[in-house]
């Protein structure tokens, strides 16, 4: 598509310089004449009916009918009326694109009305259903099979529907069953081999959330094509795909945060679906790119067992602030204990929002005895915000911490106990917008409102 944009533009700036040009006089003739070589010339009572000769009938009218108008005035006039003709263009594509959408969308609508209720019923059920069964209660012929993308797109969007709407088990022994009814696996596969750019990479797409079976070999001739969003789509269902010799994304190139959406998203179907996932601990010894190796080291947190969350402690000190600090948020992920010592002994190092995280990740890790460093940092650190964190954490962390707190109130200015109304004021809405939430939380204690409270600031 980019590319006939391109074309476009160059086709109407030549256009521009030919009228430009041919209106241009040297020595009383046109650069470009209308009357050379074998043309007919206008106004005769001889015509030869040609696409040139109707070129240079036109010429010749437009020379005759703005012969006494200025050079500029009429290389305006040419610069308007091509305008038109292409913004002309333009509205009627835009009213076809918007047809085709609208028939698209009632063909859509009129699919899914089709086949939903039976669709969901074969999902919902633990019964493992034959073929024939399938066939018969999605009411399909025996020779129905997709041959195009609509189908292709009405089939997930019944997927996506029900997945979306129900977070819980689906039958996937009667999903597949199914895709193999319709022929869903073969026709992705060619549309791998022979489709345009566009369906390659909705077909990657969806062949990755329903976990299609596609022959690695179809998808590897296209780990290193030339387009960047059809080469992370093939490498992600790779990863995916094949375990025993998993080919990473391309770590020399940053993941959007589309990329870290959908592999984070295909990584939760997979854990769902009991299905092995790549080793991420790996990507991040591999990953030489910032941004790669800190969504890795996130997902180790979230997917890793804790064991593997603990090597990657020594990132904590890494000077890089982005897989620092994802680090540290897998490490309160996982309330690894082992972290604590490591963690305070960096705190100095790092920047103040780094600084908030630890303090955050240290509460809820809730290892040892801490107060006197909470405290600590009360009373030495220059920013506002830290020192606010810190009392929170401190308040919230024991008893004993709670009357380091009031004791601190009591020392503190006037000035400074404006500090300590705010700790307290999130404390206490934080409560009421709990028991407004959940009446059970009713009697929930400091501690509780507080955990819930650094959860959801991590």
């Amino acid at each position: 598509m980019k590319n006939n944009h391109r074309y476009l533009i160059l086709f109407e700036i030549a256009i521009l310089i030919f009228i430009v040009l041919r209106l241009i006089n040297i020595g009383g003739e046109p650069v470009f004449s209308s009357n050379s070589g074998s043309y007919v010339v206008p106004g005769t009572m001889t015509r030869e009916f040609s696409f040139f000769d109707y070129i240079s009938f036109l010429e010749f009218r437009a020379d005759e009918y703005f012969a006494d108008y200025a050079l500029v005035v009429r290389i305006s006039f040419m610069i308007v009326l091509l305008s038109t003709i292409v913004l002309l263009g333009i509205v009627g594509r835009i009213s076809y694109e918007g047809y085709v959408y609208r028939q698209q969308a009632r063909r859509l609508n009129h699919f899914v009305k089709k086949y939903h209720n039976n669709f969901v019923s074969l999902l919902d059920t633990c019964d493992n259903y034959s073929k024939a069964q399938i066939r018969e209660k999605m009411e399909l012929k025996d020779d129905y099979s997709i041959h195009n993308m609509f189908q292709v797109n009405a089939w997930y969007e019944l997927y996506t529907n029900e997945y979306c709407k129900l977070d819980k088990y689906s039958n996937r022994v009667n999903l597949h069953n199914l895709l193999d009814i319709t022929g869903f696996k073969e026709y992705c596969e060619l549309v791998l081999i022979s489709g345009s750019l566009k369906d390659k990479i909705k077909v990657l797409q969806i062949s990755q959330m329903l976990m299609l079976p596609i022959s690695i070999s179809y998808v590897s001739r296209l780990i290193n094509h030339k387009d960047s969003v059809l080469r992370k789509e093939a490498r992600i269902f790779y990863m995916l795909n094949c375990k025993e010799d998993p080919y990473a994304m391309n770590l020399t190139d940053e993941m959007t945060h589309w990329d870290k959406m959908q592999m984070h998203m295909l990584s939760r179907i997979c854990v769902l679906e009991k299905k092995q996932l790549p080793s991420f601990l790996s990507f991040v010894e591999r990953s030489d790119n910032p941004v790669n190796k800190a969504f890795f080291i996130e997902e180790v947190g979230f997917w890793s067992s804790k064991d593997d969350v603990k090597l990657l402690i020594p990132l904590v000190e890494s000077s890089n602030d982005k897989i620092a600090r994802a680090a540290i948020k897998s490490m309160a992920r996982n309330q690894v204990a082992e972290s604590v010592e490591t963690m305070q002994k960096v705190y100095i190092s790092k920047s103040d929002h780094e600084r908030r995280l630890i303090l955050r990740t240290l509460f809820l890790i809730h290892s040892g005895h801490l107060e006197s460093f909470y405290k600590n940092v009360y009373e030495r650190s220059a920013s506002f915000k830290t020192r606010r964190v810190a009392l929170l954490c401190l308040f919230g962390y024991s008893t004993e911490g709670q009357n380091i707190f009031h004791t601190l109130v009591q020392q503190a200015s006037p000035e400074e106990k404006v500090l300590f109304e705010q700790v307290m004021n999130t404390i206490y809405l934080d409560r009421i917008y709990r028991e407004e939430v959940d009446m059970s939380l009713y009697h929930a204690n400091e501690f509780e409102n507080i955990t819930s409270y650094v959860s959801n600031t991590l």
